[in-house]
């Protein structure tokens, strides 16, 4: 008895043995396979293939990297199923589990994400193109992969993307909790009504906050400590509208129902209480236009310094020298029928004209045209003013809807529009031959 006893006892830890290693063979075998699937699949998307190559590489020089990066990279079939893994193991608590938001997530990347301002667009589609453009404006980023696990103002801003459909869906207190995870998680406040065009990138992302109804234009570049706020505490539409491929330096604050216009630069730690014309630069505080952007896309360049800015000729009397100090007079009956009229004229008296004759322009559109209006070598004006204004408009985008995300939003009414857009000082003296 004892001898079979003993051989008895013996046996025991053979068959664990065999049992522990068939167990992993099989396991081992199906993640194979699944692998195997999943590069199949990744042929057919260079952005999946990149990732998963990515992390291959990953998983070979840091072995510590094996499990996070191979459940959220390896194991998925899409890169909206990438995105999704990444969220929820990041926004997970003890209220919902990852699995949870997972689901959630994944099923919210294939949802449209504003009909109004993206139309046709996913939120899924939208966060590839995110994604893409971080390896064109920021050289630290060392890969799409790292860009996708690691940039936490991508994560936050793809999270507030998922909050935005919920919000639309009316689903308020879930969007309003993801609103909540995200600001604790990766101390990022955007409001779920916030609507942000798609290749936006946030940099650093730290201290960044943006009001319900701020509208955020496509291609737009906002660094860290950026405030989109309003200036009180009404209801409706009180926070700022940016426009296309718009450049926003570290610290700035920009507050109330304004717009910063298409191809835009605003310098860091300004202070912008007014609307700023498409292809300005404004710095300083409050923000005062400064010169005219060089480059096409600012958004895209992401410099930040004044060396693409041409200065204003501070020597020359132009129209775009009424920036530095705009006229708190608004003559709009005013006619002008001599030179003697003409050469008083300042910022109020061409804005009244301008708003009146065509009526058909918003505020800001009338500010963007006489900010793009050409003068002549001794800084006048040497053409009559509607047929500059026309000459203008056909070679400048001023007059297409370039604030298009909400029709409702182009005008500007109230203190913060741009038709009582004055920041004080004297009139410029400026020729021109424009008739009554």
């Amino acid at each position: 008895m004892s001898v079979l006893g003993t051989h008895s006892i013996c046996a025991i830890p053979k068959i664990a043995i065999t049992a522990v290693t068939g167990f992993l063979a099989t396991r081992t075998f199906r993640r194979f396979r699944t692998w195997r699937k999943a590069e199949k699949e990744a042929l057919a998307d260079p952005l999946l293939a990149e990732l998963r190559m990515q992390a291959k590489e990953a998983v070979l020089n840091e072995p510590c990297s094996l499990s996070p990066i191979t459940d959220c990279v390896l194991h998925q079939k899409s890169v909206d199923d990438i995105i999704a893994w990444r969220l929820s193991v990041r926004l997970a608590g003890r209220v919902v589990s990852s699995r949870r938001l997972f689901c959630l997530f994944k099923q919210l990347m294939s949802c449209e994400y504003d009909a109004e301002a993206l139309p046709g667009k996913t939120v899924g589609q939208i966060a590839r193109k995110d994604l893409l453009v971080i390896m064109e404006r920021d050289p630290a980023a060392l890969g799409n992969l790292y860009s996708l696990l690691f940039f936490k103002s991508y994560l936050a801003l793809q999270a507030s993307r998922c909050s935005h459909v919920l919000w639309k869906q009316n689903r308020k207190p879930l969007a309003v909790f993801l609103q909540s995870k995200i600001t604790q998680v990766f101390a990022m406040d955007i409001h779920p009504g916030a609507v942000i065009g798609e290749e936006t990138f946030i940099d650093h992302g730290t201290g960044v906050v943006i009001g319900e109804t701020s509208i955020i234009g496509n291609g737009c570049t906002l660094l860290h400590g950026v405030t989109l706020g309003s200036t009180g505490k009404e209801r409706g539409l009180r926070h700022p509208r940016l426009g296309d491929d718009v450049l926003v330096g570290a610290g700035v604050i920009v507050l109330g129902n304004i717009t910063l216009g298409s191809q835009c630069k605003i310098g860091a730690g300004s202070v912008v209480l007014k609307s700023i014309p498409e292809g300005a630069t404004a710095i300083g505080c409050p923000a005062r236009v400064v010169g005219k952007v060089q480059e096409s896309k600012p958004g895209s360049t992401m410099d930040t310094s004044l060396d693409k800015t041409t200065p204003l000729d501070k020597k020359s009397v132009d129209f775009k020298s009424l920036w530095a100090a705009r006229s708190t007079t608004n003559l709009a009956n005013m006619s002008i029928s001599n030179k003697a009229e003409a050469e008083t004229m300042n910022y109020g008296t061409i804005h009244g004209l301008l708003t009146e004759r065509h009526q058909e322009l918003s505020p800001c559109q009338v500010d963007a045209l006489i900010f793009n209006l050409p003068i002549g070598p001794d800084g006048l004006l040497e053409k009559d003013l509607e047929q500059l204004c026309k000459e203008t408009a056909e070679r400048c985008p001023v007059l297409s809807c370039s604030y298009k995300y909400r029709g409702e939003f182009r005008c500007e009414s109230g203190a913060n529009g741009a038709s009582n857009g004055v920041n004080g000082g004297g009139g410029t003296k400026t020729a021109t031959k424009a008739s009554s």
